[in-house]
């Protein structure tokens, strides 16, 4: 489900519309830019590894298509939701969610812009603002099903960003593996 609600995200919208500061969609758990610890790019493909998707540098596509959209749809009734014969979700089988962020008046338009494109295939998302120490409890505490999630890097090494993914981190604020 989780790769069904990614496809729907139109990423370039979010970064040219809302961002507008030359922002670039992520694709990968770790930036452009950030060094491999052997004076090269973290973010490259080589002999060691290379992306599943070369050309991109990344897992996926950035680019929002229809092809997505129907991937996205098949996805769900893989999990055993149904679709009506406009390729919207049947009542019979609703997706409701809750969208989590602060009040920051940029972060409640990317809310809105991802409740726009999750409702293409009838996911009703809502999007509910927090105040700030409030927004940071409740996601630290769990209590969200999608929430909003930045993170800056404090030096220049990966497991700035590949830490808050591991289960025991304390910086593991989206849950991974609880």
């Amino acid at each position: 489900m989780r790769k069904a609600f990614s496809l729907l995200i139109d990423r370039e919208y979010i970064v040219e519309a809302i961002g507008q500061a030359g922002q670039e969609p992520a694709n990968t758990f770790i930036p452009t830019g950030m060094a491999d610890g052997q004076g090269g790019e973290f973010r490259a493909n080589d002999d060691a590894y290379t992306y599943p998707v070369a050309d991109a540098k990344g897992y996926y596509t950035i680019e929002y298509s229809e092809e997505k959209v129907e991937e996205a749809r098949e996805l769900l009734k893989a999990c055993g939701y149904e679709f009506d014969e406009s390729g919207m979700l049947s009542a019979d089988t609703p997706i409701d969610m809750t969208y989590l962020t602060n009040d920051s008046e940029g972060n409640v338009k990317i809310g809105e812009a991802i409740q726009q494109d999750l409702a293409v295939i009838g996911i009703n998302l809502t999007v509910e603002t927090r105040e700030w120490n409030v927004f940071l409890d409740e996601r630290k505490n769990g209590q969200f099903d999608f929430c909003r999630e930045g993170w800056l890097a404090d030096y220049n090494d990966p497991i700035n960003m590949l830490e808050m993914w591991e289960t025991t981190s304390g910086n593991n604020d989206m849950q991974f593996g609880r």
